[in-house]
Order: structure tokens, then C-alpha cells, then sequence
């Protein structure tokens, strides 16, 4: 099973001091998602070269990652989860095609893919996807603000996992975007499977408390009888 919760890394994430994976795993989140938009990069590290930045730095993270048992996939970039021998990746709508990826993965990789609405799921073959992450819950700041879709809120999760039942799609639903503590809970009791964060952790400066409350608020709300691995 799936961990119910991934870091996403934040885009102000210091890449040069990995401890903060240490804290994670510790404090028992167990599977990190490597998010290194070029633009990003470029606007921070004028002249640096994306490609050899993003190549060294995963390869770093793989090795803290594989000795601490998290799970480590990369977002955009799925050639490099064969490359660097990491779990999966995950793929944004306007990114190569589900199909395409998991071709090329095969089915030993985690495969996720983004979703703003109902809709959205509706237009992937699930059966091949191992979860989708669907959002944004509110505003986000870790995304850019003429990339944002709508915001779900609660509402909106109930009733797409109310929709999805009857299709009889299992596929699990991280919710994404803009998630503070006090909302973990009521997310996790609309059926969502799990949560993904990024800014939440990040600008608590993974406080080991912190993250060990979002894992027992997770637990404890989940509605499905699987554990947190």
C-alpha cells in the first residue's frame, strides 16, 4: 500500500542540507515527491544549468531516501525514475501522456498523475494509475497563480469520491493544495486516501512535532482500514 502522505519539495527547498528527509522519515512520512520547476530554478540560479542541478541533486536524494525507507518519486521528469533507479513518477496534465509513462516505467513504478475535478479523473485510464492527486483543496502558493484551477474544499472531495464509487474507481485520491492542519482532518473524512504537502512542512521547518500531529491526524481520519506504511 501507498504511504498516505507525500512531501512535495517547496520551492524555496535547500537542497544542500538533506536532513530534513531524516526529519520526515522520523517524525513518519515516508515517501518524498522531487518537484523542480525549471522556471523556478532559472529565476533563483540565473546561468546554472536546470538538467545537471536536477540530475545531481535527485541522485543525493535517492541515496538519503533509500537508506532511510521513503519513498522517493520525481515530478515531470519520469525518465529519470529508470535513470536514477527511484520509485515512480508523477505527471501533470500538460505532461506526457499516463499511458505513455507507464509504458515506459512498466509496472513496477509508481505512475501518479494531477487532477482539478471529476472530469479530469475521468479522462485517465485509472486502471493503470497507482493514485491521483487532486486539487487545488484552496490557494496555494507553491503553484503559479496563472496555473490555478478552482478550488474543491471540502465539498468539492466529498463529492467527487461520492462520484467516483459509482464508477467503481478505486484509484487512491491525494488532496493537494493549500492544506494547513486544522483541515487534515475533515479532507481525510471526505474518503480521500491520503494528503500530499509541501508548504505546510516546509514553513514550519519540519518541525518534528508538527509532522508526527499531520501523521496521527491522518491516521486517525482515514476512512480506509490500511495502515500508513
Amino acid at each position: 500500500m501507498l504511504p498516505r502522505i507525500q512531501y512535495i519539495t517547496h520551492p524555496d527547498e535547500n537542497f544542500s542540507d538533506l536532513s530534513w528527509i531524516d526529519r520526515l522519515a522520523k517524525g513518519g512520512i515516508k515517501w518524498v515527491q522531487l518537484r523542480i520547476k525549471k522556471n523556478h530554478f532559472e529565476a533563483r540560479h540565473p546561468g546554472s544549468d536546470y538538467t545537471s542541478f536536477f540530475t545531481e541533486t535527485l541522485i543525493r536524494i535517492a541515496e538519503k531516501c533509500k537508506s532511510l525507507g521513503v519513498l522517493l518519486t520525481v515530478n515531470d521528469h519520469y525518465s529519470f525514475a529508470i535513470k536514477a533507479n527511484v520509485d515512480g513518477a508523477h505527471i501533470g496534465k500538460e505532461d506526457e501522456a499516463h499511458e505513455v509513462v507507464r509504458n515506459f516505467l512498466g509496472d513496477q513504478k509508481i505512475v501518479g498523475a494531477t487532477a482539478n475535478a471529476y472530469d479530469d479523473i475521468l479522462a485517465y485510464n485509472t486502471a493503470i494509475l497507482d493514485y491521483i492527486g487532486l486539487g487545488p483543496y484552496t490557494f496555494t502558493t507553491t503553484k503559479d497563480k496563472d496555473k490555478l484551477s478552482p478550488a474543491l474544499g471540502l465539498r468539492g472531495y466529498a463529492s467527487c469520491i461520492e462520484r467516483l464509487k459509482t464508477q467503481h474507481i478505486d484509484t487512491p485520491i491525494f488532496a493537494i493544495g493549500g492544506i494547513e492542519k486544522e483541515d487534515v482532518k475533515g479532507i481525510m473524512q471526505t474518503g480521500v486516501y491520503g494528503i500530499a504537502l509541501s508548504g505546510l512542512i516546509h514553513k514550519a521547518n519540519f518541525d518534528l512535532e508538527s509532522i508526527e500531529e499531520i501523521v496521527d491526524l491522518v491516521e486517525q481520519n482515514a476512512k480506509e482500514t490500511s495502515p500508513i506504511i
